[in-house]
């Protein structure tokens, strides 16, 4: 395991800020990140002023990059806007150019217009309409163009939709979450014949909603200062990313879908940019506070502003073949389904001798109907993992290793408590669901909804230990490790992400088991049982007793598995009778 170190030195009040820039250069020097070493950084000649240079070595790496996607940035002050709109001129000349660059909103297009007017007037381009169905755009003699705009939202983005991209940059791409980016990238294309190279630029710092898919699909989930790659690359379940280097097989963090593209990071550094070399920008950054001044000063993406979950990093992680889960602990399902914009999410949890928690499976469809899902829980199972470290996730109606005597213990099953609700005179989803589960003899019922509740309460346990996510689920470690704060339902939805249907489904779980006036009835019966040993009374009492219990405990299941009674006027949920 990797542990996290300390990498810069902290600035205490009354440091002489002069000194502490001295010294910040002198700890970053040696780092692997973000100093890159090839390719080597070339001046221009002596005597020749040209339009646009380089002005160190990660923005030649980045013009250079032949990467598809590429995400340029990390520090703040590390030169990402000039790179943006320089990248997008490379190819003025061909007439077929069509490039769009994004801010967030209109009023954030400042400097970036600036240096857009600099770098694109000498190459005689002129601000007009390249049609007039466009918005206005930089339009080169050869009819190539370069247009800024805006996306805050997805009405902003249907402005945009239909008009192919040779060439897409978006600054300050955190702050916006996945889908819009993926649409986005679905029209960038170009013909072949026009010989473009089509890509897309991202600079961003770390934080913002788009911090976890950043994560993702450029970083490995590693944050590239405190996990830096070793040159030949040969940790890849361990460390981050080697800067520069060009990867294929990134995944979506939502849905874990392949991307399809190439990707590469590039770090940008404060202390390579010899405009901001003066302590001006250093005491502005050093204005912010400490989470804020690690993620612009450092670099740093482990402890980015924002996040509900900051202290989640790989350590957090248990490997799965450590957990050593045994068939006789206690095991619980927790399920939160959904259909329409939302998904269906499971997850497995095991209950150690000692009282800790550990999630040893998870499950995630989209659009399969709820009979159908609870049939292919109890059927096939939680599906296997791709990490080749770690064994085979097999059926938890099977047993976990040949030498077991019987499947583990299934306790019972919890489930959202929107799931109970009716839209109609039908079943609810939790009944239907209930009745799969009753027929494999696993009780069913309703997880404890308290977002704000639930939200403390998962803090509390994944910060202690008490709850321990395996490596065997790495979608929900990803999902928890990129959570933002909401300030009125304590974490952030986004809409349609089923990640937050993967979250919902942990802290159902998490909450449900503390709370002790919904814990079901079985584990209450076992912890009675407990109790009655430790009080010295005889075994065959205890067995007489807990049979007893089991069978009034098994009437109490096939009664609610029945449903309501039809006929009577219906008030609700209650069924009265006149």
């Amino acid at each position: 395991m990797i542990e996290t170190q300390p990498l810069f030195p902290a600035f205490q009040p009354g440091t002489n800020v002069d000194e502490y820039l001295r010294h910040l250069r002198r700890a970053a020097a040696p780092l692997p990140f973000p100093r890159l070493v090839l390719p080597p950084y070339a001046k221009h000649p002596p005597g020749w002023q040209p339009n646009w240079w380089p002005i160190n070595t990660a923005q030649q790496a980045a013009i250079n990059c032949r990467a598809e996607i590429l995400l340029f940035g990390g520090q703040s002050g590390g030169g990402k806007t000039s790179f943006l709109a320089a990248d997008a001129m490379q190819e003025y000349k061909n007439p077929y150019l069509r490039s769009l660059i994004l801010r967030t909103t209109k009023t954030e297009m400042g400097e970036l217009a600036d240096q857009m007017q600099k770098l694109y007037e000498p190459l005689g381009a002129k601000w007009k309409r390249p049609s007039k169905f466009e918005d206005y755009a930089w339009v080169f003699p050869n009819g190539g163009y370069v247009t800024p705009g805006y996306m805050r939202n997805e009405k902003d983005l249907l402005r945009y939709q239909g008009n192919p991209k040779s060439h897409l940059g978006v600054d300050e791409s955190g702050h916006h979450e996945e889908k819009l980016i993926r649409r986005l990238l679905g029209w960038l294309a170009a013909p072949t014949w026009t010989r473009l190279f089509v890509r897309a630029r991202l600079g961003a710092n770390p934080g913002g909603p788009g911090h976890g898919w950043q994560m993702a699909v450029f970083l490995r989930n590693r944050c590239p200062v405190h996990f830096p790659a070793p040159l030949d690359d040969s940790l890849p379940f361990e460390t981050s990313v080697v800067p520069g280097k060009v990867y294929y097989g990134a995944r979506w963090a939502s849905d874990d879908a392949p991307v399809f593209k190439t990707t590469a990071f590039i770090p940008a550094r404060l202390i390579d940019n010899p405009v901001y070399s003066d302590r001006v920008k250093l005491e502005s950054l050093l204005t912010q506070t400490a989470t804020v001044r690690e993620q612009l000063l450092f670099g740093c993406w482990c402890n980015a502003e924002g996040l509900y979950f900051p202290f989640l990093r790989p350590e957090y992680m248990a490997p799965f073949q450590e957990v050593r889960d045994e068939w006789w602990w206690g095991h619980f399902i927790s399920i939160d389904y959904g259909y329409g914009n939302s998904a269906a999410a499971a997850g497995m949890y095991s209950i150690a001798p000692s009282g800790q928690v550990f999630k040893t499976r998870e499950r995630v469809e989209r659009r399969m109907a709820s009979r159908n899902f609870a049939l292919a829980i109890c059927k096939d199972g939680f599906k296997a993992s791709d990490n080749p470290r770690q064994g085979p996730q097999d059926a938890w109606l099977k047993k976990l290793r040949p030498r077991d005597p019987e499947p583990p213990r299934m306790l019972f099953a919890m489930t959202d408590p929107a799931n109970d609700q009716h839209t109609g005179t039908g079943k609810s989803n939790f009944e239907i669901m209930s009745e799969v589960f009753a027929e494999h003899g696993v009780p069913c019922s309703l997880g404890a909804h308290d977002p704000m509740g639930n939200a403390q309460n998962l803090y509390n346990g994944l910060s202690n230990r008490a709850l321990v996510v395996t490596s065997a689920c790495p979608y929900t470690f990803r999902t928890l490790q990129s959570r933002q704060i909401d300030e009125r339902k304590a974490v952030k939805k986004e809409k349609g992400n089923p990640q937050d249907d993967c979250y919902d489904e942990t802290a159902y779980a998490w909450n449900t088991w503390l709370t002790e006036s919904v814990k079901p009835a079985r584990v209450t019966l076992e912890e009675e049982l407990d109790k009655m040993r430790r009080d010295g009374m005889d075994e065959t009492s205890i067995a007489r007793y807990g049979w007893q219990r089991e069978q009034a405990i098994r009437a109490e299941e096939r009664k609610a598995v029945r449903g309501l009674p039809l006929g009577g006027r219906r008030i609700g949920r209650r069924v009265t009778r006149r």
